[in-house]
């Protein structure tokens, strides 16, 4: 049986965090090849990394990104894909965070 994931987020004025849970509580190995963006809107990519090796990742050990914010008002996305030791992809996504706070915009 392949293993699943699922996506969660978190949003702070520092930092966004994003993690993947396995549906499993048994380690695993895992690749792992994902963009990151910052000021979503217009796509800045500020990191991409292929073919990361995440190794122990399990329900209580998920796979983690965390993504630094010059400020709380800035947007942040991941695009992801997380693949098992033979090269099957389990899980391809896109999530992004918007700002913290909400931004006025000029009348």
């Amino acid at each position: 049986m392949d293993t699943k994931f699922r996506g969660e987020t978190a949003g702070y004025d520092d930092r966004v965090e994003f993690r993947f849970v396995p549906d499993t509580d048994e380690p695993g190995t895992y690749s792992v090849t994902c963009t990151i963006e910052r000021d979503v809107s217009w796509g800045t990519t500020i990191e991409t990394r292929e073919n990361v090796r995440y190794e122990n990742i399990s329900r209580a050990n998920p796979i983690e990104v965390v993504v630094p914010r010059e400020a709380p008002s800035d947007g942040v996305a991941i695009e992801i894909e997380i693949r098992n030791a033979a090269g099957d992809v389990l899980h391809q996504s896109r999530t992004s965070v918007g700002p913290v706070t909400p931004v006025p915009t000029p009348s």
